[in-house]
This record gives structure tokens, C-alpha cells and sequence, in this order.
């Protein structure tokens, strides 16, 4: 073997999520004897529901109901206020969503008598479940109409996520080396993986329609970036997507990279699911997905929401058993495919959903890592201080050797978390007891403590959570997992819960950053040339240049008057838009206006308006600040 060969370890093959990643679900009203009724939308819900509409066609803008949205992750409840839309969609009349849950609201006057359908997030399915899904919107219909419902699958979506297989190389255009026997007989392939509509399911046929017209563009457009560019052409040469079907059809499938689709539509979320599953950190992930609509469902008597949840692994079982098999070919060189072995990969896919053989399985230092990421970005500071009271305490046991066991486990117990209090009182006890070079050692560490503590005073969050990953990567194992003990929720499902919360909350400000960075270059390029930027000397002349300081205080400027031309408040709105992302609640605003009284009256907001316009005047102003004189001007106190 010559030097320069590498040798790399094969990717172990191994499935790191299977779940529902779709389900919409219809509601029906429910009669005494437990069947539904046709019973259609009191009359008092509905004039509700108009209530609310109108008031968003009139503002021109979504309005919070009273519908709350509230399930639990482990200890903790997340609540979200569903959002009034200014319009229906056809057959619906009324589209109320929140962050994890899309409402769709009729008279119950469509077919079946279906009132109410609810379309699941794919982060909120795998946070907590299809059942717990259910049960959450059930609960909030009741608090609402005081009834009871039969819930019915309208569609599932789903999806096993596999590690260790690349799907791309497979050789699909070649008659005779087809490697997948199928019912269907629509295969496809595309370069770029599926967008967020076909994703998200329950298109009319208007929208399946749009959604091909799409996948038609994004390609065209990439085969010309491909003719332009031709260095791009190896990179893009693979598929990324197989469809087996139309997304109008009763049962079609997708198998698509799921690396390239999560960086494609900012979902890094998933990257938590994966790695508490086993996930190596760095393997392209390649998903396997069925869907499955109400008319294929409904030819096996499959009605019941949750009915249809308990005979996943039957549906699973036949769309990878009989509906679509992806076979080995050089196991045999017989020309009728249909005969030839399921490949290796194909069985591990086939059992995804077995109960009896679980092949997505728990990882303990996947769900580990989980566990310090979350610390790290929840309690940076709280974990910079744990490890130093480990350190510290770990230290106080090698200084002093004693031979007394009695003492040593007075002094130390081993039943709890090592903690700064338990550490103070150790060294309180030792004092009566140790020498006084003893003594003096431990003043140091609690010098070193008092040193840390002022150190970190007035640390941005972002160097913390640096600090933190540096503390913990001088513990060792052990002491990780005691400190993890201390600072992490008991149960994982609400560690992954906060995890997935947090990175869809970074994944949506960093295309928005993205956005305003855009915008705001636009609006200072558009800026008349005397009104932005610093003066500076260029060949003797004096001329204005972009300064992204001035020119962020003249958007500022620009931002400011005109919400006080729409008579708006920025405290207000950006509280609107915290309630409209699910992170606080209608309630939970009322009280937040009451508090800082940013339910004033436009007319008093122009009085405290006129008031700061007045201290940012121009010229330079003298005032006091905690009774010493101070001098600002006008664009530091704006700053």
C-alpha cells in the first residue's frame, strides 16, 4: 500500500430519527353516543371567529385570539396564542396559526362535517409527539366550545433519517440497473432538494401544480449556473432528491438528502434529534419518507387519528415492503429485479418502525452533548461557577490527606451536586481543624472564587458561554456529568424541547440579520449624500463617506419618525411581534403593557416623545447622572 493512500473508517450505517414529520388532522363534532353528529360550528363560535377577522381586516395586520395553544415538554408548559388571519382559504373561512400548530376553520358544512383541521409543525411532532399534538389542540377546542370530537388522519407524513448511505450514487437512468421495484410508475430526479410546500403537504390541486412549476424553475435555474459555471458542476452532478409519485397522489415517497434540505430552509434544528440518536457530528444525513393522504387511508378503513398512529409500523412495513423496495443488484444477475434479494440498507429501513426491532435507539453521549449545549447557551455563568466550585473542591480534597474516614465523610458527603455552599462549608469545618499552612490554602481558593466572581461581572453573554465550554473542557468525564447532574433538566424530552426551540429561534434571526443587513445598505445607498455618513479628506477635498455608525443613527432616525407618523410604538410592536413568534402569550403581553405602560394613549406618547426630543437636541447639554455633572450630545444619547 503506498504512502499517500488514506485509509478511512466506513460511516456506520444507522438510523438517527423516525417520526411523523406531517399530520394534519380534522376535528368533527361528537354525539351522545360517541359517533359524529354533522352537528355544524355554533352559531356563537362563529360570530367569534368573524369577530376576530374583521378586526384583522380592519388593522390590516394578524390578531391575537384567545385560543392558547399549551403542551408540556417533561416539568415545563409552552403556551402560544393563536393568530387571527384577515382572510380565509377556500373551503376554509377562517386560518388562525401559531409557531407550532396552523388552525383551519369551517361551518361544518363540508363533507364529513369537518369543522376544524389542524396541521402539526414538523418541530412540534418531533418534540413531543403526534398523540400529545392531539391532545394539546383538543383541549384548547374544548376550553373554547365546551364540545367533544372525533378526530380524523387526513394526512401522514413518515420519515426515517439515515446515516452511513449516500442515495446519490445510485444509478437511476439505466433500465437495466434500476436499483428500486415499485407500484408506481412516475420516478423522477432533481439536483436540489424539496422546498418547504411539498414539505409542509395538504396543497389543493392549484397549489400541486404551483409547487411542479417550481421544482421546473429551480431547475432550469441550476442546469444555467451549471452551463456558467462549470467549476460548480461537479459539485452539483448527484441527485438530491428521487420522487416515487406525485404529491397529489394517494401514497408517494421521497427519498432526498436531508443535509443539503435543512442548510437549504435554516431547519439546524434537527441536528439535536440526530445526535440523541447517534449521529457522528459530521456524515450527510439521506431521508426516507412516505405520505400518505385521506383517500389511501381511507381504502383500508384507517379513520381514527389515533388509530392510525397505533398501525404506523403496519403502514411503514407496506410502503417499504410492497409499495416500493430498493434491491440489491449484485446479489444476482437476474434481469427481472423484482426477484432479486432487498438490500442491506433497504432491510434497516424496513424495520425502522418495528417495535420488536428498534433500530433508531437512545445514544447516551449524543443526548450528553445535548445536555452541554443546552447549559451552555441557558446558564453560561452558572456553569463557569460550578466547575469552579469543582475545581476548587477538588483541590481542598488533595491538599489535605486525612486518614480519619469518619471525618473525611463528615466533611464530605457524596449525596448531591458539588456546590459552592457545600464547598464553604468545608472550609469552614477545616478551619477548626488543619494547621495553618491548611489555612492559608484555602483563603486562596477563596481569594481565586471572590477573583472569578468580579471577573465576570460585566461579560457579554457571548464570552460566557466561550468561558463555559473552556470550564468544562478542563473537567474530567465524571465531573461533567455531576455538574450536568446540577444544572440539567431531569427529563431529556425538555432538554430537546429547548434545544430545537433555540435553534429555530437562531436559524429564523440569522436570516433576518441577513435581511436587515440588505435592507439597511439599500436605504443608506437611496439616503440623500448630506444627510449620512463622516466627512473625511480624499486628494484635499472634503467629502461624505458610508459610516456604519452615523448611518445606523440616521436609520434609527429614519425608523423613529415613522412610527410616529403610523402613530406606533416600538415597544409595542416588537412585543406584537415576540407574541406572533409564540414566545409570549396574549396574556402574557396585557400583563407586560400594564407593567412598563405601553398601553398609553398615542397622544400621551407624544408628549413623552416631544420630552426626549428635547434632550436630543442638537447642541451639547449638561445634566446629572447620579448627581455627578455630565456632558452628552446628541448622538451618544441616541446611541
Amino acid at each position: 500500500m503506498g504512502k499517500d493512500t488514506l485509509l478511512v473508517s466506513p460511516v456506520e450505517l444507522k438510523a438517527v430519527n423516525h417520526n411523523a414529520d406531517t399530520f394534519f388532522v380534522n376535528f368533527k363534532f361528537l354525539g351522545s353516543d360517541g359517533r359524529p353528529n354533522g352537528q355544524p360550528l355554533p352559531d356563537h363560535i362563529a360570530n367569534q371567529l368573524d369577530e376576530w377577522q374583521k378586526t384583522a381586516r380592519k388593522e390590516h395586520a394578524h390578531v391575537p385570539t384567545s385560543l392558547t395553544f399549551t403542551y408540556w415538554a417533561g416539568d415545563e408548559a409552552y403556551s402560544q396564542t393563536l393568530m387571527m388571519r384577515e382572510h380565509g382559504s377556500s373551503p376554509w373561512s377562517w386560518l388562525l396559526y401559531s409557531d407550532d400548530v396552523k388552525i383551519n376553520m369551517s361551518y361544518g358544512t363540508l363533507k364529513g362535517n369537518v369543522f376544524c383541521q389542524a396541521r402539526f409543525s414538523s418541530h412540534l411532532l418531533h418534540m413531543i409527539g403526534p398523540e400529545q399534538s392531539i391532545v394539546a389542540t383538543e383541549a384548547m377546542l374544548h376550553a373554547f366550545m365546551g364540545e367533544l370530537f372525533h378526530q380524523q388522519a387526513s394526512e401522514i407524513h413518515l420519515c426515517l433519517d439515515l446515516q452511513g448511505f449516500d442515495f446519490s450514487t445510485l444509478c437511476i437512468h439505466d433500465p437495466d440497473r434500476f436499483p428500486f421495484v415499485s407500484r408506481v410508475t412516475n420516478i423522477s430526479d432533481r439536483p436540489l432538494p424539496p422546498t418547504n410546500e411539498e414539505q409542509e403537504g395538504g396543497l389543493s390541486d392549484l397549489g400541486y401544480a404551483k409547487v411542479q412549476q417550481q421544482i421546473e424553475q429551480d431547475k432550469h435555474t441550476l442546469e444555467q449556473e451549471l452551463f456558467l459555471q462549470p467549476a460548480l458542476r461537479t459539485t452539483h452532478r448527484r441527485i438530491a432528491t428521487l420522487d416515487f409519485g406525485s404529491h397529489a397522489s394517494d401514497l408517494s415517497a421521497q427519498i432526498y438528502n436531508k443535509t443539503l434540505e435543512i442548510k437549504k430552509h435554516q431547519k439546524q434544528w434537527f441536528e439535536a434529534i440526530w445526535r440523541s440518536n447517534g449521529w457522528d457530528g459530521v456524515s450527510e444525513i439521506w431521508r426516507i419518507e412516505f405520505r400518505f393522504k385521506r383517500k389511501f387511508l381511507n381504502q383500508y378503513d384507517l379513520n381514527e387519528a389515533f388509530t392510525v398512529i397505533a398501525m404506523f409500523e403496519t403502514l411503514w412495513k407496506y410502503a417499504t415492503e410492497e409499495w416500493l423496495r430498493f434491491v440489491d443488484l449484485e446479489q444476482s444477475s437476474d434481469s427481472n429485479t423484482s426477484r432479486l434479494p432487498t438490500h442491506p440498507v433497504w432491510e434497516l429501513v424496513q424495520r425502522a418502525y418495528s417495535v420488536q426491532l428498534e433500530t433508531c435507539t437512545a445514544d447516551p453521549a449524543g443526548e450528553q452533548e445535548n445536555r452541554i449545549q443546552q447549559v451552555i447557551q441557558e446558564k453560561p455563568l452558572q456553569v463557569i461557577k460550578q466547575a469552579e466550585y469543582i475545581r476548587i473542591d477538588d483541590e481542598l480534597q488533595h491538599v489535605f490527606c486525612w486518614s480519619d474516614e469518619d471525618l473525611l465523610q463528615l466533611v464530605r458527603s457524596d449525596e448531591g451536586p458539588v456546590t459552592w455552599s457545600r464547598c464553604l462549608l468545608s472550609v469552614a469545618f477545616l478551619n477548626y481543624v488543619v494547621e495553618l499552612p491548611g489555612k492559608l490554602r484555602m483563603a486562596e481558593a477563596g481569594r481565586q472564587y471572590a477573583a472569578l466572581e468580579e471577573s465576570l461581572r460585566d461579560v457579554s453573554v457571548e464570552v460566557l458561554r466561550d468561558l463555559a465550554r473552556s470550564a468544562l473542557a478542563g473537567l474530567s468525564p465524571d465531573q461533567v456529568a455531576e455538574l450536568l447532574d446540577h444544572l440539567s433538566p431531569r427529563s431529556f424530552e425538555e432538554v430537546r424541547t429547548r434545544l430545537v426551540k433555540q435553534d429555530r429561534r437562531m436559524a429564523k434571526l440569522d436570516s433576518l440579520i441577513a435581511l436587515l443587513a440588505g435592507a439597511f445598505r439599500s436605504a443608506v445607498a437611496l439616503a440623500p449624500p448630506d444627510e449620512i455618513g463622516e466627512v473625511s479628506s480624499i486628494t484635499g477635498q472634503r467629502v461624505r463617506q458610508p459610516d456604519l455608525y452615523s448611518d445606523a443613527l440616521w436609520v434609527l432616525r429614519k425608523m423613529r419618525d415613522y412610527d410616529k407618523k403610523k402613530e406606533r410604538v416600538y415597544c409595542e410592536e416588537v412585543w406584537k411581534k415576540r407574541l406572533a413568534y409564540g414566545f409570549v402569550t396574549a396574556l402574557q403581553l396585557d400583563e407586560e403593557r400594564k407593567y412598563y405602560g405601553v398601553d398609553l394613549a398615542p397622544s400621551d406618547w407624544s408628549e413623552i416623545d416631544t420630552v426626549f426630543d428635547e434632550l436630543r437636541s442638537p447642541r451639547k447639554q449638561t445634566g446629572k447622572k447620579n448627581g455627578v455633572d455630565t456632558d452628552y450630545d446628541d448622538l451618544t444619547d441616541i446611541a
